[in-house]
């Protein structure tokens, strides 16, 4: 790291007009150089100088910062602005660094001087150093090759030379659409995810201010030159609000408060906040600061500063969210535990992943067959190479609430990652960011082709880019319905896997085989009904039963109706033998809450009704009717909050087979949706209920929001509002505005999602609000409530926002709700509680998000009752005295919080089981008595910045999960770490300074899973580490100084997996074959990895073993043929002299399966077709490759090989040569299949009678029914043809 401190004149001849050399590899895409970790090389580069950047490993993020006006000479501004108010440092090499250690920081020169004897021309010309800087930047510079986040930081008038640089590039995106100039130029674009300005002009007030106060001064520019570059500025900003739209960049603006002293004599506020602020996602006025002093922090806590660094951390966590494993907790979705490997490559064979053209595929087949599931495999398997991919769950019904636009906004992925920039940004149609893009869209269960005649319109018209693929699940095999679409038939399991799906659920080993094949049979082979059927059977010893199944099973097969009548009848076998209490709860959830509430709250609203509803709602779990799962809702991702919580999940089918049932069943659960036209049918029982028959105890109404107005829909009877019998009430997008609202008394649950009631009087101005004092004497049964607002609405400036000169809180009677059990309240409006808000008697959990509240009243700790508190509070800069006394708190959140410490008596809240802090930057150590907390068995401890660890942490001997991240000031953790001895589950993730683990390490004697991610500094393991006897797990992922494993190593008796990724290993230790119980081992981005040990073919237990760009291995140690247990090997050879594999190879006896990658082969050893149970093989070879490796005479003793694909490089290698080796392959009865330009060639095995391509299309045709079907991309359309043929399978 640089010297904190150096003068001014020092600064200028260190980086003047210099600029490290930053090459990156990793980077996807062409036209970047090759990351280089030695020692930086500086160079000469014109107005561009690297301050910064990581000592190992490729940067996180991208800082660029630009100065302002120059009253003087201008060249060393580029440091100057950014310096301390003495000049004794730059913040940018020192706290900035200290802040983002993995950053790469970048301060800009211009000519931005505004008097005649220090300016080039005597006049400023913006678009010239714009397009100057931008060749600087992208070209040069290379900022946005490696794609990681970019921020771009202006001071005055250097935020309109962002805004006209970015403008600069966006034009020559498109000037150069068609050139591969354009590559780097969209990654720049696509890269930069902020800007922030320091008193930056966007309505042009700067230059007016200056040329009034320079009006009389010399010897400055004239004034009448600065008012013509003010009539500049409102093209630069209106050009870049597009941008800003387009892209979703997030932009944060400071404004000065005091004046700024020009020439000695004239002074003036240069800046206001109206201009400083316009246009801009939040803004902050910077007290005592002018418009040169509000870039020249005094300390590290400075708020100018604090703003900034608030600001990119933002950008990094939005990044890091929602990686692509969330998408399966988005859908939700379980997996049926049978493999579908096979299934998914049939599916991708049909996509053709390599062709150009966009190909469209629909997976057919009845509800419950498997298509969700099979469709989210393959887009897990294919969407990182895609540079867009969206997953629409349930499109039939979601559609039906919401636009496609939105839906795909909101589950859009950008590569492996979620796009949260573009689905945050709601002004802006999703399709133009997808225009010209590869894209990969699933969209699920269609049943009407308006549902997807958008994207076959686009099809059409060529708006996506080459390789699109989409992707629909449909119930219906309908040319008019999926037009185009090549049709794959989702199948039913077989009945060994069938036979294998039931017995995971039924558990009976004692039942005649006999009568399982029947049941099974019964199933038809569906995953959905042999799970539901095996779950009702589940340890069943009575085979009057089973008989009695199988019976009803074959009625339901042979009655008359649809096929989801049929399937339903099915399914009722285990509804009808749910008790009366579980059958009410399965019809709650498949009506008014399967799609998005917390768990917690139903759970509370039951209680109200029911005894011991948690055991009915594990029954239906124990029948595969629901499923529990861990997910973030939107709303907590629009509140910013990406939290796990307890959802239920339920299969479509299920779902409406439950609507059916509680549409004939009483009282009645309503559920109006609509786009916000009138609900006959809502008004006409609400009106029948009235008059006194009791039909209704749940009613839903949701309206689709109006995404330009933001306008909420009113057209909702007000008698909805009381109905005798309702227990549960959700509205949302309703505004309830001059309704006279009394709820009923029998109301148990309330949820209000973006209600607004908006009151106006002389006396007080309260929107948004819901609840008033009036109405809590109608919620006395209440248990469950959650309120969320609009964030959007209710930002400051918006419509209907609340004034910030009015302090919302709940009513002052809130307490008196004594049922309430449950509250969840989600609203930027609350600024306080009332005083007697801990007297809620039997408040169990609170979840409270808000950005205005400072402080929690000191009846908090009163709430006893309390399990589950989550706060958000951005504001909360302190935690009431009595919060140690919350006894009964079990699981503490904290998000967001200002507090620089947490209460001393933190340790008296003994009952605490599970403890998450987030983001809590202020907060510099966790307090002595957090030992005290013996029961803890979870912490996870995120983005803490000042954050260090007691030594009283040792003590947590209940510990068993625990994760640290993105705490910077960590930089070791403390000795008393190894006394953890319950600790199962440690994940140690970016840590920028870590140089050693503690001796005690090797303690941790219950360690099963330990996670290793950018822990850079980390040299070693301590001698101490073959220890951990228990460890199964190790991860260790971007450790960049990690260049060899401990000797005592091998002593990891109990480990199962091992993923070494982008470390610096040059071997692998020779203890390393004593890894008896290794199972899965992946070696990944080793580039100085040079041999493996000859004791690695010891390692007898392994099944699964991958080594990927280990580009300077050479060879496979010769006892690799002793890997007797190795299944799947999957290998990229990218070393030039790696060119044969060892003898002992074809002595591996249980291989299954071998791709060989980028490979560099001469030749297979002879021994290879020893591999009696290979089934599948593929191999791709290098580009740089003129031969094709040399085939053994062996090879075809090879019967059990199935699958045989080689990738030969198009240009690499000779036709004719080409042409010697098919006919060789042919000779040993591989026949050729299908063949790509690509140089992708697929082989079959025949017998040597079938000699020729169409003679063995002919034979698999009638020997196994095989259709050969050739797809070719249509000459008149974008969309795919179907031309049937003899060419391929």
């Amino acid at each position: 790291m640089m010297e904190s401190k150096f003068s001014s004149s020092s600064v200028d001849s260190t980086f003047s007009s210099r600029m490290m050399e930053s090459d990156y590899s990793g980077s996807s895409g062409s036209g970047g150089p090759a990351y280089n970790a030695e020692t930086p090389k500086f160079k000469e580069i014109d107005a561009v100088h690297e301050l910064h950047r990581p000592k190992l490993g490729p940067p996180s993020i991208e800082l660029v910062f630009f100065h302002g006006l120059q009253l003087g000479d201008y060249s060393e501004a580029y440091l100057k602005t950014w310096m301390t108010p003495n000049e004794s440092q730059s913040w940018l090499t020192t706290w900035l660094v200290e802040k983002f250690p993995q950053s790469r920081v970048l301060s800009v020169s211009y000519d931005s001087s505004i008097t005649k004897n220090t300016a080039k021309d005597g006049s400023i010309d913006l678009p010239a150093v714009a397009e100057n800087l931008a060749t600087s930047l992208i070209e040069i510079e290379a900022v946005g090759n490696i794609q990681c986040p970019i921020v771009l930081i202006g001071h005055s008038l250097g935020g309109l030379v962002v805004k006209e640089i970015c403008s600069h590039a966006e034009r020559l995106s498109r000037t150069y659409s068609e050139s591969p100039r354009v590559v780097p130029i969209k990654k720049f674009l696509n890269s930069v995810k902020g800007t922030f300005f320091y008193a930056t002009p966007n309505g042009g007030s700067l230059l007016t201010e200056l040329a009034a106060l320079l009006s009389s001064t010399q010897p400055f520019l004239t004034p009448r030159y600065l008012e013509s570059l003010n009539e500049d500025t409102g093209r630069i900003n209106e050009d870049f609000a597009k941008l800003r739209r387009k892209y979703g960049w997030k932009t944060y603006g400071v404004g000065e408060t005091d004046e700024t002293v020009i020439s000695g004599t004239s002074s003036g506020v240069l800046v206001d906040e109206g201009q400083a602020s316009l246009d801009m996602d939040m803004f902050s006025k910077i007290l005592g600061t002018n418009h040169l002093s509000i870039c020249q922090p005094e300390e590290r806590t400075s708020e100018s500063f604090q703003c900034l660094v608030d600001f990119v951390m933002n950008i990094v966590h939005d990044q890091e969210d929602a990686e692509s494993e969330e998408f399966l907790l988005q859908c939700g979705l379980p997996e049926h535990g049978v493999s579908l490997e096979g299934r998914v490559e049939r599916v991708m064979e049909q996509l053709q992943l390599r062709e150009a053209h966009p190909v469209l595929l629909a997976l057919v087949g009845m509800g419950g067959i498997g298509k969700t599931t099979l469709a989210r495999a393959v887009f897990m398997e294919i969407h990182a190479s895609f540079e867009y991919s969206s997953f629409i769950y349930n499109a039939r019904e979601a559609l039906r609430l919401r636009d496609l636009d939105a839906l795909i906004r909101d589950n859009l992925y950008k590569g492996e990652k979620k796009d949260v920039r573009t689905s945050s940004n709601q002004s802006v149609s999703v399709w133009k960011s997808l225009k010209g893009k590869k894209v990969l869209l699933v969209m699920d269960d269609v049943d009407a082709r308006e549902q997807i005649s958008i994207v076959l319109s686009m099809i059409d018209s060529n708006w996506f880019g080459k390789g699109t693929r989409v992707i629909a699940t449909s119930r219906v095999r309908n040319e008019d319905v999926l037009p185009d679409f090549i049709n794959f038939d989702v199948r039913g399991l077989n009945q060994e896997e069938s036979r294998m799906l039931f017995c995971s659920h039924a558990e009976n080993p004692e039942m005649p085989d006999e009568l399982v094949n029947k049941v099974v049979a019964q199933c038809g082979g569906l995953p959905l009904t042999i799970e539901i059927v095996g779950a009702y059977l589940r340890k069943e010893t009575n085979a009057a039963v089973w008989e009695e199944t199988i019976n009803r099973l074959h009625r339901a097969e042979s009655a008359s109706g649809t096929v989801d009548d049929r399937l339903w009848n099915k399914l009722k076998l285990c509804y009808e033998s749910l008790e009366t209490m579980e059958q009410e709860m399965f019809l709650d959830l498949a009506t008014i809450f399967y799609d998005h509430h917390d768990l917690e709250l139903l759970k509370a609203a039951w209680k109200r009704s029911m005894k011991a509803p948690e055991v009915g709602l594990k029954n239906l779990v124990d029948r595969c009717l629901i499923r529990i799962v861990q997910q973030a809702t939107k709303n907590d991702i629009d509140c910013g909050l990406i939290l796990q919580r307890e959802r239920v999940w339920m299969h479509a089918q299920l779902r409406d087979m439950g609507q059916v049932i509680a549409a004939h069943s009483r009282p009645r659960i309503l559920v109006s949706t609509s786009l916000g036209q009138e609900d006959p049918a809502l008004n006409q029982l609400i009106t029948t209920n009235a008059k006194g028959e009791p039909l209704i105890k749940g009613l839903k109404v949701s309206y689709l929001e109006n995404r330009q107005s933001r306008e909420l829909r009113t057209n909702i009877p007000a008698s909805c509002f009381y109905l005798p019998e309702l227990r549960y009430l959700v509205l949302e997008n309703v505004d309830i505005s001059g309704f006279i609202v009394k709820f009923s008394s029998s109301v148990a649950l309330l949820s209000l999602h973006h209600c607004r009631r908006v009151l106006h009087s002389s006396s007080m101005s309260w929107h948004n609000w819901p609840i008033r004092d009036t109405d809590l004497a109608s919620l006395g049964n209440l248990a469950a409530l959650e309120i969320c607002t609009d964030p959007k609405i209710d930002r400051p400036g918006s419509p209907g926002s609340i004034s910030s000169s009015i302090k919302s809180t709940l009513p002052t009677g809130f307490h008196k709700l004594a049922q309430l059990r449950v509250l969840l309240l989600r609203s930027s409006a609350v600024k306080e509680l009332p005083p007697k808000f801990g007297c809620l008697p039997r408040l169990e959990y609170l979840d409270l998000r808000t950005r205005e509240l400072t402080a929690l009243p000191e009846s908090f700790g009163q709430l006893t009752t309390l399990e589950r508190l989550c706060l958000q509070c951005r504001a909360l800069q302190r935690l009431p005295a009595s919060f140690g006394e919350l006894l009964s708190l079990r699981t503490l959140e904290l998000h967001s919080l200002m507090v620089d410490e947490l209460p001393d008596n933190l340790g008296r809240l003994r009952a605490l089981r599970k403890l998450d802090i987030y983001s809590c930057q202020k907060l510099f150590s966790l307090p002595d008595s957090i030992g005290e907390l013996t029961g803890l068995e979870s912490m996870v401890l995120s983005s803490c910045n000042q954050l260090t660890l007691p030594e009283s942490f040792g003590q947590l001997q209940g510990l068993q999960n625990l994760e640290i991240r993105y705490c910077e000031r960590l930089k070791e953790l403390p000795e008393c770490f190894g006394h953890l001895q319950a600790l199962q589950t440690l994940k140690l993730l970016h840590f920028y300074e870590l140089p050693k683990l503690p001796l005690s390490f090797g303690q941790l004697c219950s360690l099963q899973d330990l996670e290793m991610t950018q822990c850079l500094g980390l040299r070693k393991l301590p001698d101490s580490f073959g220890e951990l006897r228990a460890l199964r797990k190790f991860k260790i992922v971007e450790c960049y100084d990690l260049s060899a494993l401990p000797p005592s190593f091998g002593q990891l008796i109990a480990l199962q997996s091992l993923i070494i990724h982008r470390c610096q290993l040059r071997t692998l230790p020779e203890s390393f074959g004593r890894l008896k119980s290794l199972q899965t081992l992946k070696l990944e981005k080793l580039p100085s990895l040079r041999s493996l040990p000859e004791t690695f073919g010891h390692l007898w237990a392994l099944k699964t073993l991958t080594i990927h760009q280990c580009e300077n291995l050479p060879f496979l140690p010769v006892s690799f043929g002793h890997l007797r247990g190795l299944q799947r090997l999957e290998m990229e050879l990218q070393c030039r002299i790696f060119t044969k594999l060892p003898d002992s190879f074809g002595r591996l006896p249980a291989l299954q399966t071998l791709r060989i990658i980028s490979c560099h082969l001469q030749a297979l050893p002879e021994t290879f077709g020893g591999l009696s149970t290979l089934e599948k093989m593929r191999i791709s070879l290098s580009k740089s490759v003129k031969a094709l490796p040399e085939i053994p005479d062996s090879f075809e003793q090879l019967e059990a090989l199935q699958e045989l694909i080689v990738e030969v490089p198009p240009k690499g290698v000779a036709m004719d040569v080409l042409s010697v080796w098919l006919e060789k392959l042919e000779d040993m009865g591989w026949i050729c299949t299908r063949g790509t330009e690509e140089g992708v060639y697929a082989f079959a095995k025949v017998s040597r009678h079938a000699p020729s391509v169409f003679d063995f299309a002919h034979y698999m045709h009638k020997r196994r029914g095989v259709e050969c079907v050739c797809a070719a991309p249509s000459k008149v359309s974008g969309r795919q043809s179907r031309e049937r043929t003899d060419f391929c399978l």
